[in-house]
């Protein structure tokens, strides 16, 4: 690892807040819920980046409850493949904190990561004051990514919420060219409210005058009449995505996508349209807009399906995006990874594994053993998201917290600070004791308690005297921390670099003032 790199992450670290602070900070929140928007703005001002600044990106703006990191990898697959500069940034990181800002697909270098890094943390820093404390971390990294784009020239910004939308860190963007809303559930309630309505009306929040927005098929009635509300009032039209397999590839086939999983098609769905809008809003390319509405009890516009061409087939199929739906051999051990983290998202990520995991069986004609791994964060119920899980026969459970090793290295990109130790063990007893309460007849009995990922790996591979099938569900935080063991270098999910011959599309590249002096 890069000595400045190191010395950056270690920095970086120490900007998370601890769980007294941050419960602290959630109680400001209620009763000023827009102080984080504007201490966005003034780390902006900061490091001299100007509203005019700004509206010189353009951007793709993503909220969601579920599935906006893959819309947003997806849509800027699809952008990148028709040659233009991509920046992108996401939320959180599996192994390394630079891959929440990207260029042309691929993580910024740690040395290119180190060099930003300090030249926005000494601004920032030389400006705080006791009213103006240093951002904390999401929204340093936010403030970090807008200058990044700025300074890297990049065509497009595809840049995904953090949480909720209307007060994000992200939604000091003001001028987006086009939004998107995923599949939206409850998550993240002691924040965004109980409600569904309330939790939508967050997310709306990203909906900027002019600025179209499609919205992906939902379950939750209540969802889209708030949506459509904060549009009308935006005059913003809004268009709800058609399914995927409405749409046909080059040759009439059904399109075919590198991300693994049913419920991708649908986030597919969203990025073909949003990528089509942004590039017909930049004169590449016509964009139909939508057919009429279904009826008066459907009056919302829904987007036209459309015909692939061969560029948006290829950058479909070439989207990698890691942590969802991902498979990593491993010797005789395979680990079958998925970040879902609601009660939904688990039942479908469980489809995925148990289908993946029967081909792979009936491939090999091997009997494997099973092994659940499992971890939840915050203040999640852990019995809603175990439910499907305990009926399922598993050969081994295993329950340890998102921590990789027993000592935390203040300098490592997988640094908590935000909750401690003793809190993670407590979770863990927690999710022992509502798998106790619910686990069918025939699943394992008695769940083993880890106390690091590290140690949960060491139990799995030293007993795995026979091909060992590994699903590892409920926290994108224990998928990355295992992923930084396994495959420290996602070597496998990295896309090949951008084309750079942009033959065919109109220049769109301006020259932008510089953001700092």
């Amino acid at each position: 690892m890069d000595f400045k790199y190191k010395c950056a992450i270690e920095a970086l670290n120490s900007l998370q807040t601890n769980q007294a602070s941050l419960e602290q900070r959630r109680a400001e929140r209620y009763l000023r819920p827009e102080r984080g928007l504007l201490q966005t703005a003034a780390g902006l001002r900061h490091l001299g980046l100007t509203p005019a600044h700004l509206d010189q990106l353009q951007v793709v703006h993503v909220a969601g409850t579920k599935g906006k990191g893959s819309t947003c990898a997806l849509t800027e697959s699809l952008l990148r493949h028709h040659g233009y500069r991509t920046g992108f940034f996401s939320s959180p990181h599996l192994v390394a904190a630079r891959e929440r800002i990207r260029i042309d697909g691929r993580p910024i270098s740690e040395e290119a990561f180190a060099s930003y890094f300090w030249e926005v943390y000494d601004r920032l820093e030389q400006a705080k004051d006791d009213d103006e404390p240093m951002p904390m971390y999401f929204m340093f990294l936010t403030l970090m990514s807008l200058y990044v784009f700025l300074r890297e020239q990049v065509d497009v910004a595809i840049v995904e919420v953090g949480i909720g939308g209307a007060y994000d860190s992200t939604n000091v963007i003001r001028s987006p060219v086009v939004c998107g809303v995923t599949y939206l559930d409850y998550d993240h309630t002691d924040i965004l409210g109980s409600r569904i309505e309330q939790i939508t009306e967050q997310k709306a929040g990203i909906i900027k005058p002019s600025a179209p927005v499609f919205v992906a098929r939902q379950r939750h009635a209540a969802t889209l009449p708030v949506l459509a509300d904060r549009a009308a009032r935006c005059q913003s039209p809004l268009y709800v995505v058609p399914d995927l397999d409405e749409c046909r590839g080059p040759d009439g086939d059904r399109p075919c996508l590198g991300l693994a999983g049913q419920y991708q098609r649908q986030n597919a769905a969203l990025a073909l349209q949003l990528a089509r809008y942004w590039r017909s809003a930049r004169g590449d390319g016509a964009f139909d807009p939508a057919s009429a509405p279904n009826s008066e009890s459907a009056p919302l516009a829904r987007a036209q399906p459309c015909q692939l061409t061969p560029v948006e087939a290829r950058a479909l199929a070439d989207c990698r995006w890691p942590g969802r739906c991902q498979k990593v051999p491993r010797g005789s051990v395979a680990y079958y990874l998925d970040g879902a983290h609601t009660a939904d998202s688990v039942q479908l990520a469980l489809r995925w594994f148990q289908s993946e995991a029967a081909r792979d069986a009936d491939s090999s004609g091997v009997s494997p053993r099973t092994v659940l791994l499992f971890y939840s964060t915050g203040s999640r119920d852990p019995a809603s998201l175990l439910r499907p899980l305990a009926a399922v026969a598993w050969d081994e459970v295993v329950f340890c917290p998102s921590a990789v090793y027993h000592v935390q290295d203040a300098s490592s990109d997988q640094a908590n600070r935000m909750v401690t130790p003793d809190s993670q063990l407590c979770r863990v007893d927690a999710h022992c004791a509502a798998w106790r309460e619910m686990a069918a007849p025939g699943a394992a009995g008695r769940p083993r308690r880890l106390t690091c990922i590290s140690e949960a790996v060491n139990f799995i591979e030293e007993s795995a005297g026979v091909p060992t099938q590994v699903f590892t569900v409920g926290s994108l935080h224990l998928v990355g921390g295992l992923l930084s063991i396994i495959d420290p270098h996602l070597s496998s999910m990295l896309p090949a670099p951008r084309p750079r011959s942009g033959a065919g599309r109109p220049e769109v590249r301006r020259h932008l003032s510089a953001p700092c002096p």
